[in-house]
């Protein structure tokens, strides 16, 4: 094996260890969808989906998302809040008529002010009709009512770190759900008032109906279970040439309740002229934080809460903000994803290959064998490209 070889094989070993965070979800697709249906607007430098929202820019993303933004704006302001800006105060003032937004004190709203998770559910639930002053939730508690009623998918939806991005997701989400003692969903109510045309949103309805048969088949899909991952031998190609196959597999148990994950397997790389090269690899996620080792080499990082989920969810339901399309066909769902979920399989194709840190993840499908309600087997594929390498990953989960 030449030295170009030998410096790529040990250096897949070197980085494996160190590029094993979770790949940052991308819900631009939700964004797009959102913005086609004239749900969603950006800002002047896009849609930001990387920061976290003011709560002037949560409010706007509301009263768009209700198809309300034109009658917001023919509103004269005369809500009791003297701390806004001219082109905060209509949509304010719809919220404060509607009964949806209450200020910080009675006379300021403070609408540069972080909009966090908490704020932004509270915003869905008493737009699909729940109300905190009912007792139909608690502000305090409004995330966690948000997932209960599959408003927030907590492996989409970060709670710690709520984003544009997760404020995206959430609001593609609450298009799914039905209002509060409806059997229409939000979608179909927006299209009844004629605030979404009709053949724009039939695509996403279908989408919409097909999800919900899925996730009435995969509802008994257990919190605490254990499955086994292999990757089948997969070339790792620079510029087009094999020059590194890796195998894996690995035993993992997981608990969504508990938050927490244990996973141990091997790794093996092999090359032309050179013994295989095997690896022990773990992982295991407890209280919050991370550990992976590869061989001699270990590191631990604190893992953000949607990040947790994304790990313990990878044998569980697809979140719909991920969903691009889904059919079924008997007992197997077919799923194309559009932003990376199945951390361990990234992780897998980051220990093999060289500036695993920059790699992007594209085309990625799973397909779930589910029985008596519960997803029993899935096999998952995606593509990696890092700089001049690539790989196509595919591996086989059986619970």
């Amino acid at each position: 094996m030449n030295k170009v070889l030998r410096s790529l094989f040990c250096g897949a070993a070197l980085t494996g260890a160190l590029t094993c965070a979770s790949l940052a979800a991308d819900f631009t697709p939700c964004a797009d969808t959102l913005h086609s249906l004239g749900l969603f607007e950006g800002t002047g430098s896009g849609y930001a989906l990387d920061r976290a929202p003011t709560r002037a820019e949560a409010a706007v993303m509301l009263v768009r998302l209700l198809g309300q933004e034109d009658a917001a704006r023919e509103l004269t302001y005369t809500a009791p809040f003297t701390d806004l800006a001219a082109w905060e105060q209509p949509y304010i003032q719809y919220l404060y008529d509607n009964g949806l937004t209450q200020g910080t004190s009675a006379t300021s709203w403070s609408p540069e002010n972080m909009c966090d998770a908490r704020m932004y559910a509270a915003f869905l639930l008493r737009s699909l009709g729940y109300s905190d002053t009912a007792g139909d939730f608690s502000y305090s508690d409004a995330a966690e009512t948000a997932a209960q009623l599959g408003v927030y998918d907590l492996a989409a939806v970060d709670t710690e770190l709520f984003n544009r991005d997760d404020a995206a997701a959430a609001s593609y989400t609450a298009l799914a759900v039905s209002p509060k003692g409806e059997e229409r969903t939000l979608l179909d109510r927006l299209t009844e008032q004629g605030a979404v045309d009709a053949a724009a949103a039939a695509p996403l309805k279908r989408l919409f109906a097909n999800y919900e048969s899925y996730r009435a088949m995969t509802a008994k899909t257990a919190a605490a279970l254990t499955y086994k991952t292999v990757v089948q031998p997969t070339a790792v190609k620079r510029n087009g040439e094999t020059v590194l196959t890796l195998r894996a597999e690995d035993t993992t148990t997981a608990d969504t309740d508990n938050q927490s994950l244990l996973t141990s397997g091997t790794l093996t790389l092999s090359a032309a002229n050179v013994a295989d090269k095997t690896l022990l690899t773990a992982v295991s996620l407890e209280n919050g934080l991370l550990s992976t080792s590869f061989g001699s080499k270990s590191d631990s990082e604190a893992c953000s809460a949607r990040d947790q989920m994304q790990r313990l969810t990878a044998f569980g339901r697809v979140p719909l903000a991920y969903v691009s399309s889904l059919s079924r066909s008997n007992d197997r769902w077919a799923i194309k994803l559009t932003s990376p979920l199945y951390d361990s399989l990234t992780d897998t194709a980051a220990f093999a290959m060289p500036n695993g840190g920059s790699m992007q993840v594209s085309n990625i499908q799973t397909e779930q064998t589910v029985s008596f309600g519960k997803i029993v087997s899935q096999t998952v594929s995606l593509d990696c490209t890092a700089g001049e390498y690539t790989v196509s990953v595919s591996a086989a989960f059986a619970g």
